[in-house]
């Protein structure tokens, strides 16, 4: 092997050195002997495999050399091929981006912050959770460090206190697949159409989850208003009402006990001053029932 590239070390120590412009790996071969050799650097690869590192808590070098490992010993070409250095080189950036493009990109989660998630701002943290947001609003909210929990308008906290759907068998068909699959014609067509019948579902399914909602809270309503009525039956008492009504029937008998002792040989006199006082009683109870039938149109309604 030449020292540019790559060296042997008999000792079994790795000489690691990350410093530079290439990762030092020590890698065991099918035939059982330890090669350590050179990759070159690439940046954004290498910062997510830092990151995959750091939460798998254990060493870059150590995760790459079990990754080509495994890639080695599944081709069974190796075996009848000399162990070469470009052979290994290749093997291990082939590896590196695999892993990179496939095993660690699926590991996302994807965390909501808004009410709309299918638009706007899309930020991706250096833990591996995804954030969307809808607007420059939330995106602000989220660089203050304020809760989403606390917000009446975001997602999570209509989940929470049961407002929208939660937990349905539709959600779980979207899951983080750890092997990507080749692609095939016929799967791709296939999968569009099933995302188009969970798709149809799952909205029936959230408008039902809504009017049971709806019909639960109004039912609560009438319920609370019914108990309210039936401690407080003075509320529906026209209290107005009856006391002019008691104000007018005191002032005819006052009315009458004066005409009848002031006037007591007048008969004739007394007699028409009674009828035009009773036509006047009944005129000003005419206007008040009027008024009342005006206000409350559901008492006309049942005497026609």
């Amino acid at each position: 092997m030449g020292d540019d590239d790559s060296a042997v070390n008999n000792n079994g120590s790795s000489p690691v050195n990350n410093q530079g412009e290439h990762i030092q790996v020590k890698v065991r071969s099918p035939d059982g002997a330890e090669v350590f050799f050179k990759i070159k650097r690439k940046t954004k690869l290498e910062k997510l495999m830092e990151v995959y590192c750091n939460r798998l808590g254990q060493s870059m070098e150590a995760e790459i050399s079990k990754m080509i490992e495994a890639t080695l010993n599944q081709n069974n070409r190796v075996k009848n091929i000399m162990t070469s250095e470009i052979y290994l080189k290749k093997k291990c950036e082939a590896a590196l981006e695999t892993v990179m493009r496939n095993k660690y990109l699926l590991q996302y989660k994807e965390r909501y912050t808004c009410l709309q998630i299918w638009h706007g701002i899309f930020f991706i943290r250096n833990d591996c959770n995804v954030f969307k947001f809808c607007r420059s609003k939330c995106h602000k909210h989220f660089k203050a460090k304020h809760n989403p929990r606390k917000v009446k308008w975001t997602k999570i906290y209509r989940k929470e206190r049961n407002k929208e759907l939660s937990y349905d068998k539709t959600f779980e068909f979207e899951k983080i697949r750890n092997e990507p699959i080749k692609y095939d014609r016929d799967i791709y067509i296939k999968t569009i159409n099933a995302i188009k019948k969970i798709d149809t579902i799952k909205e029936k399914r959230k408008m039902r989850f809504y009017k049971n909602r709806i019909i639960e809270t109004s039912d609560k309503n009438i319920n609370l208003s019914l108990n309210y009525i039936k401690k407080n039956p003075l509320l529906l008492k026209n209290t107005e009402y009856e006391n002019v009504i008691q104000e007018l029937t005191l002032n005819k008998q006052e009315r009458d006990d004066t005409l009848i002792i002031k006037n007591t040989f007048e008969d004739d006199h007394i007699i028409f001053t009674k009828n035009d006082q009773d036509i006047k009683y009944k005129a000003d109870i005419s206007t008040i029932s009027d008024k009342q039938v005006r206000k409350d149109p559901t008492k006309k309604q049942k005497e026609n």
